[in-house]
């Protein structure tokens, strides 16, 4: 195992573009070796592979380790870039100690055009990746971390410690892209704690979001204006847990069958979530297949839930529009507008909502501070082994 130190290739490059002398440093490494970058600016550009918006293809099986004070960035009014991609497999790989910076408020994209501005991006089922100690800013458009991009499954991912900051942001004109994750994950057994969400735009930002099985979301802190954490099914069930972390300013926790198929054993625990719109936790249905969509085995217990929505009509705190078999809820404080702090909603008079428990359970006025009245609403449906008893 052996240094490749990225200045003995960068030398000669020009001073706003090290996309050539990277490339040669992480072509020379061999599986086990470091890849080191000394502290400074390293700037990637597009179009230096067979794919333009490929900056560095990045070599399975390396550690890419940088100093203090590294930064990987672009020039200004650079298209889209991918700054370490692996489409053909990129497991065994760790990423730590860089600053990565998109430069979103002075790209020149086009309005409306798409903006897919990974850091680091991989395919082809990868696996055992970890990405620990860096810091995200300025990423106008999609992922900063972006795991099996095709969607393939891969197994085992750490991503910890981290900051993502200014996310969603884009030059004038097109600040309406509303289809970032900060963190996208499709695979299997993951750990996504000790992060920071910092100051991303309203609208579908999502911070973290999980396709498969066996992550566990935990001791993150996030102000997003979007989504804190969505688990979707996909070509697999979702599961994991949830547990403490504070999410405020945010959509909370989305459960997503997103292709009609299961999220499963989910535990949302200890939590203190503080929404800007309706629902700290939701059951949402997808638009395909509505009607095959399940939550099953969902556990959401001894969270703080705060609906601090900016309109005076009642919300609820906990919203599930799909349908249940095995929903508990319990020793939970929720605080939000007068209404109904917990709902089920079905799309048609066959739903079944089943295995329902909620139980002690205290659910105050946001406006008074006194308890409310009126916990639960059933639009439509029918329950089966259904159990309330709430302060």
């Amino acid at each position: 195992m052996a240094n490749v130190e990225v200045t003995d290739y960068t030398a000669g490059n020009p001073s706003d573009d090290h996309t050539t002398g990277i490339q040669n440093a992480v072509n020379a490494a061999a599986a086990g070796d470091t890849v080191h970058f000394s502290s400074g600016t390293y700037y990637i550009r597009r179009g230096h592979n067979a794919t333009a918006k490929y900056g560095v293809l990045y070599k399975p099986g390396v550690w890419y380790k940088a100093d203090p004070g590294t930064i990987i960035t672009t020039v200004d009014g650079e298209g889209e870039v991918w700054f370490f991609v692996a489409p053909d497999g990129g497991s065994d790989a760790t990423f730590t100690g860089f600053e990565f910076d998109h430069k979103g408020t002075t790209r020149l994209i086009p309005a409306g055009s798409p903006q897919n501005n990974f850091a680091i991006g991989c395919a082809n089922a990868s696996s055992n990746i970890v990405v620990s100690d860096c810091k995200f800013i300025n990423n106008s458009g999609n992922q900063c971390i972006f795991i099996n991009y095709d969607n393939s499954l891969g197994t085992n991912y750490r991503i910890n410690n981290n900051e993502f900051i200014n996310m969603g942001y884009g030059v004038p004109g097109n600040d309406n892209n509303d289809d970032h994750s900060s963190i996208y994950i499709s695979g299997h057994n993951g750990w996504v704690y000790d992060n920071k969400f910092i100051n991303s735009r309203r609208g579908n930002i999502t911070a973290i979001e999980l396709h498969g099985m066996g992550f566990n979301v935990f001791a993150n802190t996030a102000h997003v204006g979007g989504n804190f954490c969505i688990f979707a099914s996909t070509d697999s069930d979702a599961t994991g847990s949830v547990y403490g972390n504070t999410a405020v300013d945010t959509r909370g926790v989305i459960l997503w069958p997103f292709s009609g198929g299961a999220v499963r054993d989910v535990s949302i625990y200890g939590n203190t979530i503080e929404t800007n719109q309706i629902g700290t936790i939701r059951g949402v249905r997808p638009n395909v297949n509505p009607e095959q969509a399940v939550l099953k085995d969902i556990t959401i217990y001894n969270n703080i839930l705060n609906e601090v929505y900016t309109s005076t009509e009642a919300s609820d705190c906990i919203s599930i529009a799909l349908r249940v078999d095995g929903f508990t809820v319990s020793e939970n404080v929720c605080t939000g507008w007068p209404g109904f702090p917990i709902s089920f909603q079905a799309l048609d008079s066959s739903w079944i909502f089943k295995n329902i428990l909620l139980l002690n359970n205290s659910f105050y006025d946001i406006n008074t501070g006194n308890p409310q009245t009126s916990t639960v609403v059933k639009a439509g449906g029918t329950y089966v082994n259904y159990y309330e008893s709430n302060t």
